[in-house]
């Protein structure tokens, strides 16, 4: 799978829609990710994480959903792609354990 989703000759059912997943929240901070779909998390002292993502151009539109808060971190204000990757900006730094969220890539 190129990470690409294709609906020629078929119908859309957004039931049967499967996209790959990597879940890299493990590792806090800075990451490659190179599936449509994943989990990262932010690195504690952080307010940015830079995802470094293949799939990515500048002209994509990627989705981030925070899935728990950590100290100030409690919301992503802004998600900015660029060739390659994308950074998710937060509204203040993590401290113990980090704050985790979900993205999709769309192009």
């Amino acid at each position: 799978m190129n990470g690409y989703l294709s609906l020629a000759g078929s119908l859309f059912n957004p039931a049967n829609l499967t996209l790959n997943f990597t879940n890299s929240s493990g590792t806090p901070g800075n990451v490659t990710n190179n599936s449509p779909r994943g989990r990262c998390a932010l690195a504690a002292a952080a307010t940015t994480v830079v995802v470094a993502n293949s799939l990515v151009t500048p002209t994509s539109t990627v989705h981030v959903q925070l899935l728990a808060g950590d100290g100030a971190a409690t919301q992503i204000l802004t998600c900015l792609p660029a060739a390659g990757s994308f950074i998710a900006t937060f509204n203040g730094a993590s401290v113990g354990t980090a704050a985790v969220f979900d993205f999709v890539v769309f192009n």
